[in-house]
């Protein structure tokens, strides 16, 4: 069951984002008349601005479903133009509609986590955010440098596949001038919107940070660049897993680190004999590159709303074990990486490689 709502919860993701980037460009009137001057339209209509703004108006308030029948200010069109902008009303509902069944959903997930406990188990390694994002991501670049390198031919797929069979689009502006205030520049600055606003949601989504220290060698060597997901730590705060590698922000040392994740609330910590015991229990730890080294003479207990975190580095890591305040609350977590470059020749490996669960790469 927690497998299917994590499956669900991917793809609400992805075509939250999706979707919305597509209303954005058409919900938001202004951008569209913020275009009509530098678009030469009024030139190209022979209509003035406002005339312009009240027909897009009308489009717009057709394709929103606000009125049933179609019009376009003082323009004039054919039937064949009509029944085009009837399939791009239904189209654009449908992106209204899963785009509130999305959000609902992710709504939903979130009160069960806020109100049940509910957590979303991993798939194949790696939270739903992140195949999301890797989805999302992927799609959009392969259709942007499509878009860029022939926007013409791109233009003409997309009519093909959401309009199949239909030549309806191809609009004469002597019998259908509404074509003349929706130039091919507009929609290709829709579709630069879309790609910045995907862009901003992904500045929210992923986190771009680099390893300061040798205190994660080997796993992560000194200057490698991480990769992590932080959306799901920025609407929510949730537990991480032992053995994760997180980064966050150290009250402590005032800055962002990166360690491992070792005791979780509730657990309480010793060590012996170079070796780390969780509530008594020794912690096997095959992630480590040198084994039976951890020292520490100290024993802790983690707090409520905290977590523990040491570096693999045992015996080269400023860490939790040495810290005035040893416990990180839960909310200080920025992001999970999921991918670690490194390029330096001085590094311990060089080469790009995923960190699984568990935290290993």
């Amino acid at each position: 069951m927690r497998k299917l709502l994590s499956v669900f919860a991917a793809f609400a993701m992805a075509l939250t984002i999706l979707t919305g980037s597509i209303a954005l460009p058409l919900l938001i009137r202004p951008f569209y008349r913020a275009q009509i001057e530098p678009l030469s339209i009024p030139a190209r209509s022979g209509l003035t601005a406002e005339q312009i703004g009240a027909a897009f108006d009308d489009v717009m308030d057709y394709c929103l479903g606000k009125r049933p029948d179609f019009a376009a200010g003082v323009l004039s069109f054919s039937q064949e133009g009509a029944s085009h902008f009837a399939d791009v009303r239904r189209l654009f509902l449908l992106d209204l509609r899963v785009l509130a069944v999305c959000m609902a959903v992710l709504l939903v997930l979130y009160a069960l986590r806020r109100k049940k406990g509910l957590t979303l188990c991993p798939l194949a390694g790696h939270s739903p955010g992140f195949w999301a994002g890797c989805g999302l991501g992927g799609a959009l670049a392969i259709a942007g440098v499509l878009a860029a390198l022939d926007f013409d031919r791109a233009f003409t797929v997309f009519h093909s596949i959401f309009f199949p069979g239909k030549d309806n689009w191809l609009f004469d502006p002597a019998t259908d001038p509404v074509i003349l205030i929706l130039p091919e520049a507009f929609f290709r600055s829709c579709a630069i919107l879309i790609l910045a606003a995907v862009f901003v949601v992904f500045k929210f989504i992923l986190q771009i940070a680099w390893v300061p220290s040798g205190s994660m060698e080997t796993t992560l060597p000194t200057k490698s660049v991480l990769v992590g997901l932080q959306l799901p730590y920025i609407v929510a705060d949730p537990v991480p897993q032992r053995g994760d590698i997180v980064t966050f922000w150290s009250d402590e040392l005032g800055k962002v680190l990166v360690k491992r994740v070792i005791g979780l609330p509730g657990d309480t910590i010793t060590f012996a004999d170079g070796y780390v015991y969780i509530n008594g229990e020794k912690l096997e730890e095959e992630y480590l590159p040198v084994k039976g080294v951890t020292e520490c003479d100290k024993s802790f207990t983690v707090p409520e709303g905290c977590f523990f975190p040491m570096g693999d580095n045992r015996t080269g890591s400023n860490d939790a074990r040495s810290w005035a305040n040893p416990y990180v609350k839960v909310s200080a977590i920025l992001a999970k990486p999921f991918l670690v470059i490194s390029v330096g020749g001085d590094q311990s490996w060089q080469g790009i490689r995923l960190v699984g669960q568990g935290g290993r790469s």
